[in-house]
């Protein structure tokens, strides 16, 4: 994923890797970020530091392929696929 922040530096959406994909080759070029991102909503922000129980109750209020993780001071940390959670808990 790729996180899409505005002039000030503040996260502003997502796009994931696979609105990407979809995208023909030869249309990239000229396709803007903003235009293949989904909006960063308040909900789909989450503490870096959230684990266990307390993610997945953050995950489960607000269905998403992906969240926004970001630090105590508010700096962005990365973002965190519903997919790969997925993944670990079926252990795969």
């Amino acid at each position: 994923a790729m996180v899409v922040v505005d002039h000030e530096g503040r996260p502003t959406g997502i796009v994931n890797e696979v609105a990407v994909e979809v995208t023909p080759e030869n249309r990239r070029p000229w396709v803007s970020t903003g235009s293949l991102a989904r909006n960063l909503e308040p909900s789909l922000v989450l503490a870096a530091d959230l684990t266990g129980e307390a993610l997945i109750d953050a995950m489960r209020e607000t269905p998403a392929g992906e969240y926004l993780l970001v630090e105590r001071g508010g700096e962005i940390f990365g973002v965190l696929a519903t997919s790969d959670v997925n993944r670990v808990f079926s252990g795969v």
